[in-house]
């Protein structure tokens, strides 16, 4: 089963992916995580994303669909994925879509997080 949370910043998307990726044996792919340990790495892409980062500006959809696919054609985490926070926009959703017909893969289960204004607002800060 793979799966998407949602929701604003704050929500808990985090750490409900964490409790069902530890519950259900099942693969939390945060992306900023995941983007953050490619910087780590010193990868040629994590220093791409370094760059990019240290600008000021966001990683583009390439670079972000370009490290999902990794994680999507591992045949370890097949249908095991809990996709925490992605996609964001109309077009990471067109690609990811796309990569998971590309692996024989499909989203099982969408989850919405809901919380108020408030409730972020004092997450945040």
């Amino acid at each position: 089963m793979n799966l998407v949370i949602f929701g604003p910043p704050g929500a808990g998307k985090g750490t409900q992916s964490k409790f069902i990726a530890s519950e259900f044996n099942m693969f939390q792919l945060s992306t900023g995580e995941f983007l953050r340990k490619e910087m780590l790495k010193n990868t040629p892409v994590g220093k791409k994303i370094f760059s990019v980062i240290n600008s000021g500006s966001l990683v583009s959809d390439q670079i972000v669909s370009d490290l999902i696919e990794k994680i999507i054609s591992d045949s370890k985490y097949q249908n095991r994925i809990i996709f925490d926070g992605y996609p964001r926009n109309l077009n990471q959703a067109e690609n990811l879509d796309s990569l998971l017909q590309k692996y024989k893969q499909k989203i099982d289960l969408v989850l919405k997080l809901s919380v108020s204004l408030e409730t972020v607002k004092k997450r945040i800060l």
